[in-house]
This record gives C-alpha cells, sequence and structure tokens, in this order.
C-alpha cells in the first residue's frame, strides 16, 4: 500500500463501517434518558433495565467501533512503517552521495531534495 493512499484508505473505512443511523442516535437517546430518571432518586443505587435487544444492538456498537479503531491502528502503522523506509532510502542515497560529484549525483541529490 503506498502512503499517499493510505488517507483515503482511512476516511473510506470511516465511511464504510461507521454507523451514525438514527436508530443508533435513538437508542443512545433512550438510555441516556433512562439512566437520568434512575438517578434523581437515587444516584447510587438507580436500576435500568435494557431489553435484549438493546443490549445486542450496544454490543453490536461496541464492536464496530473497536473493529474501526483497529482498523485505523493498522493503518497508521503501515503509513508510519511505509515513511520510515522511505526516508531510510533516501537517507541511504545521500549517504551514498556524499563527496560525489557530476551530473548524476547532481540530479539524483535534485530530486531526494524535491521529495
Amino acid at each position: 500500500m503506498h502512503s499517499h493512499t493510505l488517507g483515503r484508505d482511512i476516511a473510506t473505512l470511516e465511511f464504510v463501517h461507521r454507523d451514525d443511523t438514527p436508530a443508533d442516535d435513538l437508542l443512545v437517546a433512550e438510555l441516556r434518558d433512562r439512566l437520568d430518571r434512575a438517578s434523581m432518586n437515587d444516584p447510587l443505587l438507580g436500576t435500568v433495565e435494557l431489553t435484549i435487544g438493546e443490549l445486542t444492538r450496544l454490543l453490536d456498537m461496541y464492536d464496530d467501533l473497536d473493529a474501526l479503531l483497529l482498523s485505523k491502528e493498522f493503518l497508521i502503522g503501515v503509513q508510519a512503517k511505509s515513511i520510515r523506509k522511505r526516508n531510510a532510502t533516501h537517507d541511504a542515497i545521500d549517504l551514498a552521495l556524499i563527496g560525489q560529484s557530476g551530473p548524476l549525483a547532481d540530479t539524483i541529490g535534485s530530486i531526494l531534495r524535491k521529495g
């Protein structure tokens, strides 16, 4: 994977895996409301009941977020490795050009300085 495509890949991953559907927003809002109401009576001992469907959806949302974070971490690692490898190659060529003169050395040095 080339480093210039990784940023686009990360954005694509975010688009593909992100699930901001109104149903998720409504579920979270409803759960926050239930928590607030339960906390009003007794903030330490209040309880909030969840249906199996709500708990399943919450766990699915967590799994989706975890997968997205792992994917981003992997892509960032690949990008960092690619950049380190490119920089090491440039450094090695720069070191090889030290003390060298002529049109080829000048051309290679010019290419490396431009990035």
